[in-house]
């Protein structure tokens, strides 16, 4: 599976999985914590005066992609795709599971 182009350019040929979370409905605010996340890339509509993101990349403190994906701007759910070193496999594990307990 190929990685989007934004962490192929920012990683280079370092090596990472891909976990496929699945569809999930996010709250807004989830990614807010400066702490914690750093928005890399955003592609987005300018809709009603609101910006509508379609596709995000996230990077959490671990070193972990998150790719947010929707097929279209009115899409209330986002496909879910980790990107990780797979050498942090039991760090990723507990990473998901208080992840997935937010949404």
């Amino acid at each position: 599976m190929s990685r989007p182009e934004y962490i192929q350019k920012m990683e280079g040929d370092m090596c990472f999985s891909v976990l496929n979370v699945g569809k999930y409905n996010l709250p807004e605010n989830l990614f807010d914590n400066k702490n914690f996340y750093t928005l890399k890339y955003i592609d987005s509509v300018l809709k009603e005066n609101q910006f509508l993101y379609t596709e995000k990349i996230i990077k959490t403190k671990h070193g972990f992609y998150i790719h947010l994906h929707k097929l279209g701007s009115h899409e209330e759910s986002a496909d879910i795709k980790v990107y990780y070193n797979p050498e942090q496999i039991n760090e990723l594990i507990i990473y998901i599971k208080q992840f997935l307990k937010q949404i």
